[in-house]
């Protein structure tokens, strides 16, 4: 029995339907390709997205377990994880390439776009605007 993409990503929350034009790997029904841009794509936003949401009931949590904690330092260290992880998903894609900008066009919502806006922010605010440039311009391929 193959695996349903949608299954898997709905497993993280949300009630979202995979637009992939791609079969599944008939050869291997559980393989799942990991350098699709789809794949990296859906996580970018996931991970963006479910931190977002979870963010604050971790922190509250780590301030009740250790009230001496530096919860400013935690915070910075988490949100340092969270984007650079998932610009990793993202950082590969070639503007020009025909398929990522399917992907792109294809899959582009309001949780997409905020994901991309507050990527964009936090590498503004920590200086890598190379980072910066190269997330605006999938958003703007994304808009197209």
């Amino acid at each position: 029995m193959p695996i349903d993409p949608n299954k898997i990503f709905g497993l993280f929350g949300g009630k979202e339907e995979l637009n992939s034009k791609e079969p599944v790997n008939q050869a291997n029904p559980l393989a799942i390709d990991f350098n699709d841009p789809f794949i990296k794509l859906k996580m970018f936003k996931k991970l963006i997205m479910n931190y977002t949401f979870y963010n604050k009931g971790l922190i509250e949590m780590f301030k009740k377990s250790d009230p001496k904690l530096d919860i400013k330092e935690l915070e910075r260290a988490g949100e340092a994880m969270l984007y650079e992880r998932a610009y990793g998903y993202v950082s590969d894609f070639k503007l020009r390439d025909k398929k990522v900008k399917e992907v792109l066009a294809l899959n582009m919502d309001e949780e997409l776009e905020t994901a991309f806006k507050l990527s964009i922010k936090y590498f503004e605010e920590i200086e890598e605007y190379e980072k910066c440039a190269f997330l605006k311009k999938l958003l703007d391929l994304s808009l197209k």
